[in-house]
């Protein structure tokens, strides 16, 4: 047991040790490299704490979002329908300069 306890205990300092190592060079090149050690990160905090909306918020965002999704796809399916027609036009022009050849 007590070999065991020596063993966890030297387990948990070296795994402890490394955790920790950190040179300074690394930790610059990781501030250069735009990851920060902590202090610039965010932590969604602002997410956390912000207001909550109301129902009638929530319903009138839900509105909003699926009236601009049908408008998307009606100019989606209005420039279609433009092409189509166009199209449709070039393959009936050129069997009419066909006929009249």
């Amino acid at each position: 047991p007590k070999k065991e306890r020596l063993a966890k205990q030297a387990a948990f300092a070296m795994s402890k040790e490394l955790d920790s190592e950190m040179t300074d060079e690394q930790r610059e090149r990781m501030e250069k490299s735009g990851m920060g050690v902590g202090g610039g990160i965010d932590k969604g905090e602002a997410t956390l704490f912000e207001k909550k909306m109301t129902k009638e918020e929530k319903k009138a965002a839900a509105a909003a979002k699926k009236a601009e999704r049908e408008a998307k796809k009606a100019a989606r399916k209005d420039a279609e329908g433009v092409e189509g027609a166009m199209a449709e036009l070039a393959v009936s022009g050129e069997a009419e300069g066909e006929n009249t050849s």
